[in-house]
């Protein structure tokens, strides 16, 4: 019982969602025969998602980008969990680009008609439909450096950022370059840190 779960669990978590497979081991005294019945059922694929809300891009960038985000979509297969990963660096990348507090999330997921694939037998594509609220873009307007020391760190970190959407991984990115230059000039527990 523990070998038919791990398949069927095995094998919904790479698109056969409704695999149903029952493994048995028949012994004898010199053999053990492992005999699988049952079946994987069909490949659960994803078909491109309706995008609704104010998404801002393109919906055959966010399509592309929802694909790259989980290797398992990016194969042209469906689980609820690889979209929701991929939901998550959709998120980051809406952060990036400077919408701050974007809210995306899953609608339905509809099942449209089964599909026969070549090599894959028998498919069933899945389209999401997802709603995108970005919030408001901020862009870098100015900044100030708290704490400095001229001899230790002149460089100009972040003026190339100004009038750019404010990207909070980029900003944590040159804070750690910033502590690394005064770590490596002898102070040890030096950090830096940004706050809007």
């Amino acid at each position: 019982e523990n070998a038919s779960h791990t398949l069927n669990e095995s094998l919904a978590q790479q698109g056969w969602l409704d695999a149903n497979l029952k493994v048995d081991l028949i012994e004898d005294t010199q053999t053990v025969q492992i005999v699988i019945t049952g079946s994987q059922g069909p490949l659960f694929t994803l078909a491109p998602a309706e995008f609704d809300g104010e998404p801002i891009k393109s919906t055959a960038f966010l399509n592309g980008a929802l694909q790259q985000a989980d290797p398992l979509l990016a194969h042209g297969r469906y689980t609820p969990e690889a979209l929701d990963n991929a939901l998550q660096v959709l998120t980051e990348y809406y952060r990036s680009q400077g919408y701050l507090n974007p809210l995306l999330s899953r609608g339905t997921v509809e099942q449209l008609r089964p599909r026969w694939k070549l090599f894959k037998g028998s498919t069933v594509p899945m389209q999401a439909h997802i709603h995108v609220q970005p919030g408001p873009q901020t862009i870098l307007s100015g900044f100030e450096l708290v704490g400095r020391i001229e001899d230790v760190d002149n460089e100009d970190h972040f003026s190339d950022l100004l009038g750019k959407p404010l990207n909070p991984a980029e900003l944590d990115a040159r804070c750690r370059k910033i502590a690394q230059a005064y770590q490596e000039a002898g102070y040890l527990l030096a950090d830096a840190s940004a706050s809007t």
